[in-house]
């Protein structure tokens, strides 16, 4: 066998190994977001699922706001629960300082 193609070969198997990259996109809502921009997300988001993407939805909270963080929490949710049934929340975490709150979802 020729070196150089033995070497070409390991090289080959080499770059089919690497890990794939993970597909992830992210929403931003504000605390005061309308509800047509909120339906307007919602299909973006939905668009994203279909083309096998996971999506990060963050809610941040600024100045005053931030003392909201429960609203925010419930606001978040009413917000996943309206992309339907067929959407698999990953997890749900709360950033730092009371800014707010990001969740990952995917497709079931």
């Amino acid at each position: 066998m020729d070196y150089g193609k033995y070497l070409y070969q390991q090289e080959k198997k080499r770059r089919g190994q690497k890990p794939k990259k993970l597909k992830l996109k992210e929403i931003k809502i504000g605390f005061s977001t309308q509800p047509h921009d909120l339906e307007f997300k919602t299909k973006k988001i939905k668009e994203f699922l279909a083309k096998s993407y996971k999506v990060r939805i963050s809610i941040f909270l600024r100045g005053r706001e931030r003392r909201l963080i429960r609203e925010a929490e419930r606001k978040i949710n009413e917000f996943l629960q309206s992309l339907g049934e067929d959407i698999k929340k990953e997890k749900l975490e709360r950033l730092q300082a009371n800014r707010g709150f990001s969740a990952l979802v995917t497709r079931e």
